[in-house]
């Protein structure tokens, strides 16, 4: 009895260690009684696997990794490569750990490991001592590379199975050196300096992932933000033009009256009516086409409208008050431009009709953004997210980027999908 409930107390330390691991590089996405719950499960679990396999084999080992996965998947969020991978990190620790303890002991004790394998008493000291020292590593461990989660889900397939080669022939390594050991009922100094080795190395090689990771993320960041002044530029520029425009028109008004007076008092009407016609043909262009309450955002429709109409899309916009929606009107013109060049661009590629819809209306559940446009083909998906089918990735696709970026860190919820030919994109803007 006494070695069901040291063993349950010891599978429930390195269970915790395990999540603290994997923690690392994933975000939890369970509440904490399900969290319990999952857990005292896992370790049962494991615990009674105890009864099938009664000493350490290569199939206990690949049926606890296999339940571990299965868990893990359930509680964490994020891939199942950065899953696997704090797996065997984990349990390179682990197995470091007991090896150090073990040879420790024997070297500078008259224990041996046949007493520590078959006395209770002794199993049990070695075994807290290893979990004690587990425990803290995977703490230090963790503080240490969760600055790195986020680098860590930009790793793609190809390179999470070239990073997961190392740690993975490690854990052999390492098992088989222990196992070997045990076998010997010796450790010599020469297994003691491999398995220092192949540790060491393992630290090196995440150290140098995580910071090639968060370089390659840092270089990305830089290419969004860079995408997000020069379209802010453009949007100012063109602003400023419109501006500089009204003025203009707003500085001559004066004058313009003046010939159109003159002309109606001499009788020409005609050329009264002419002269009109091209006074508002001039300042069309620069004239607020909608009206909702944000200045700002009205004029980027009344631009990006007259820019489609001269183009050839036909562009139809609903838009009701947007005085009060819960978005500054920085970010709304980031939003709004990205989806409607996307639009603008994707109607250009498309032979058939040209066509963009516009709905910005306010309903119960807050302020719902709907953008539709015809698309020549389906877009390109990744996690979910659809990304540029331009060769150049890495200086192209920010604008699904920077319309995501934006919203998640409002929390609002959206989506895109492509049906029919039809290109659309929703988004929810509550409070």
């Amino acid at each position: 009895m006494k070695n069901y409930i040291f063993s349950f107390f010891i599978i429930s330390i390195e269970f915790v260690a395990l999540l603290n691991a994997t923690h690392s590089f994933c975000e939890y996405k369970v509440s904490s009684k399900k969290l319990f719950a999952l857990s005292a499960a896992t370790v049962f679990t494991i615990l009674a696997s105890l009864n099938i396999f009664t000493t350490f084999t290569l199939w206990k080992a690949i049926f606890v990794t296999f339940i571990q996965i299965f868990i893990l998947v359930h509680i964490f969020k994020g891939s199942f490569f950065s899953i696997l991978f704090s797996i065997l990190i984990f349990n390179a620790i682990n197995i470091r750990c007991d090896f150090v303890v073990i040879s420790t002991i024997t070297q500078f004790t008259s224990v041996t490991i046949d007493l520590i394998l078959y006395n209770f008493y002794a199993n049990a000291v070695t075994t807290i001592i290893a979990k004690f020292i587990l425990t803290i590593v995977i703490f230090v461990f963790s503080k240490a590379f969760r600055q790195y989660r986020k680098p860590a889900e930009k790793i793609n397939k190809l390179e999470w199975t070239l990073i997961l080669l190392f740690p993975a022939i490690s854990v052999v390594l390492l098992s088989t050196i222990l196992y070997t050991s045990i076998i010997e009922i010796s450790i010599g100094p020469i297994a003691l300096v491999i398995s220092v080795a192949i540790f060491t190395a393992n630290v090196a090689i995440l150290l140098i992932i995580t910071k090639l990771s968060a370089d390659k993320q840092i270089k990305q960041d830089n290419a969004l933000l860079n995408q997000q002044i020069k379209m802010g530029m453009e949007n100012i520029a063109a602003l400023n033009s419109a501006y500089a425009q009204q003025r203009k028109l707003t500085h001559d008004f004066n004058n313009h009256l003046s010939v159109i007076r003159s002309l109606l008092e001499s009788g020409d009407t005609a050329q009264a009516k002419e002269y009109t016609g091209s006074l508002l043909a001039s300042s069309i262009s620069v004239t607020r086409l909608f009206d909702s309450g944000n200045t700002i955002v009205d004029t980027l429709l009344t631009q990006k409208y007259n820019h489609a109409k001269e183009l050839g899309i036909k562009m139809q916009v609903l838009v009701e008050d947007l005085s009060q929606v819960a978005m500054s009107s920085e970010n709304l013109v980031v939003v709004l431009s990205n989806l409607l060049d996307n639009a603008i661009e994707a109607c250009m590629n498309t032979g058939g009709e040209k066509m963009i819809k516009v709905k910005f209306v306010l309903e119960d559940m807050g302020h719902i953004l709907t953008v539709q446009n015809t698309a020549p083909n389906t877009p390109q998906a990744e996690n979910r997210q659809f990304t540029t089918t331009k060769a150049d990735r890495l200086n192209h696709g920010y604008g699904i980027k920077n319309i995501s970026s934006v919203l998640d860190s409002y929390g609002y919820p959206h989506s895109y999908n492509y049906e029919n030919g039809i290109f659309t994109f929703t988004a929810i803007m509550v409070g």
